[in-house]
C-alpha cells in the first residue's frame, strides 16, 4: 500500500504520519489515548489522509467493500476524525466540556451524584 500511495503523491513524511497515526489509533482502540484519554489526530490534512485511504488498490477493485466504506463513511466522520476543539479533546463528563459514550450528553454533577448515592445504599 505504500508504494500506491507514493505513486499517487504521497510523501515519505506523510505516508510516515499516517502510519504513525494508524499504529496509535489500533494500539488505543480509538483515537483517545488510553493515559489521560487525550483525543490525538492526523499530522495531515484531511485531503491527503483520503488521498492514502483512496490510494489502496482494493479501493480500485471490481465489487470491492473497501471502497463502498471509504466512500460513505469517510466523508461522514472526516470531521470528527480531525476535530480537536475543547468539547472533544479529552474524554470525562459531558458537564465538564468533555466527551463521552458512557455518560449521556444531558447528565448534571446533580444527576452523577444521585446515582452514585443510590448505588452505595
Amino acid at each position: 500500500m505504500e508504494q500506491a500511495a507514493l505513486q499517487e503523491g504521497v510523501t515519505q513524511e506523510e505516508w510516515a504520519k499516517f502510519v504513525a497515526y494508524v499504529a496509535g489509533f489500533y494500539d488505543n482502540m480509538g483515537n483517545y489515548a488510553a493515559y489521560g484519554h487525550a483525543k490525538f489526530v492526523p499530522d495531515l490534512t484531511p485531503e491527503v489522509f483520503e488521498k492514502i485511504l483512496t490510494s489502496n488498490p482494493l479501493y480500485r477493485s471490481e465489487n470491492a467493500f473497501y471502497k463502498e466504506v471509504v466512500d460513505e463513511l469517510y466523508h461522514e466522520i472526516k470531521e470528527e476524525i480531525f476535530n480537536t476543539e475543547k468539547a472533544t479533546a479529552t474524554i470525562g463528563k459531558p458537564y465538564e466540556g468533555q466527551v463521552s459514550a458512557y455518560y449521556s450528553r444531558d447528565m448534571t454533577k446533580q444527576d452523577l451524584e444521585l446515582v452514585a448515592e443510590f448505588a452505595a445504599e
